[in-house]
């Protein structure tokens, strides 16, 4: 039998967090770590982690995070929030941290027509962000059309839809894909190890859309409408209306019908959750059980001093898993 959750956790993991600090050249490491949690999503563009830690080397201002388990380096990102404190003679580090990628989100694109953009050039020439990195796509669209307040991760996913008809998503450390790697890491889970805690299902509709209706460019709403049948079977009514997207001039339906995609991302999961972490990273392949050949969708890693454990989401919607 598994130990329940919490319980007899892994003592060879390793958890190592490494701050840079304002001027200087050389990273301090620390890896007493007494809690630890980190989320990495196929929707979310950047993954996260908060942590606390023994404070065991004075430290000053800080603006890096790295984050590695079990030798693996799975974040680099910027310090949120950091607070030092002590208390009855012991010091204490806790840290929240976002990844580099973060920021396309809060960096907004001159809005107006780009034209014969590619995700290199649309990465390059726009927005620089240190610690980014992309794929080596040069394919170009004829245009993406950037709206007052986009952001370059709307930019980077609108292109993503056009050429792909797929959402871009964030691999291993801070790199925007739009493909699948054509040899990912499989990983596959087994029971007679003795280190699966849990697994089972998960079905989400809070963000499912089901009729959205769309003005023409002259501003005369329900123009153009779509229904989404699957939301609707589940007696689930939410009217949405938007103004007209001339992101998708020449096909105004696409419009819709990626808002209501969009509506049931992750409404159905299956997990499984296990001791320790195997350096999975999205789109992975997962094998146990009934999740066979499966893409990995959401990683989340909880742990401390006791030592860690993972939990494998595989989603499917309309973008993964088909």
């Amino acid at each position: 039998m598994a130990p329940p959750p919490g319980k007899g956790l892994l003592q060879t993991d390793s958890i190592s967090l490494k701050l840079l600090e304002v001027g200087a050249s050389t990273k301090k490491e620390f890896t007493h770590c007494l809690s630890l949690k980190y989320e990495k999503e196929r929707y979310t563009p950047y993954s996260s982690f908060s942590g606390t830690f023994m404070l065991d080397l004075p430290i000053g201002e800080v603006f890096d995070a790295e984050l590695y388990i079990n030798g693996n380096f799975i974040h680099k990102g910027i310090v949120d929030t950091l607070q030092t404190e002590e208390k009855s003679g012991f010091k204490t580090l806790k840290i929240t941290s976002r990844s580099h990628t973060s920021m396309m989100g809060q960096n907004e694109v001159t809005p107006g027509v780009l034209t014969n953009v590619s995700l290199v050039n649309l990465m390059s020439n726009y927005i620089a962000i240190p610690n980014v990195y992309f794929e080596n796509l040069t394919a170009t669209s004829n245009y993406i059309y950037i709206k007052e307040h986009s952001s370059l991760w709307e930019a980077v996913t609108n292109l993503c839809l056009k050429q792909y008809g797929t959402y871009p998503y964030v691999a291993n450390v801070n790199t925007v894909r739009f493909t699948v790697p054509s040899n990912p890491k499989t990983v596959t889970l087994s029971r007679d190890n003795g280190n699966i805690l849990s697994c089972g299902s998960f079905w989400d509709y809070t963000k499912a859309i089901s009729h959205i209706h769309m003005a023409n460019t002259e501003g005369t709403y329900n123009t153009f409408n779509q229904t989404d049948s699957l939301v609707t079977a589940r007696n689930i009514i939410r009217h949405k209306h938007i103004a007209f997207d001339r992101q998708w001039l020449e096909n105004p339906s696409k419009s819709l019908e990626y808002r209501l995609n969009f509506g049931v991302r992750g409404y159905r999961q299956k997990f499984v959750e296990y001791l320790g972490y195997n350096g999975e990273d999205l789109n992975d392949i997962l094998n146990f059980e009934d999740i066979q050949n499966k893409k990995i969708s959401r990683i989340q890693i909880e742990g401390g001093e006791n030592g860690i454990k993972t939990r494998l989401s595989c989603y499917f919607d309309r973008y993964n898993n088909l």
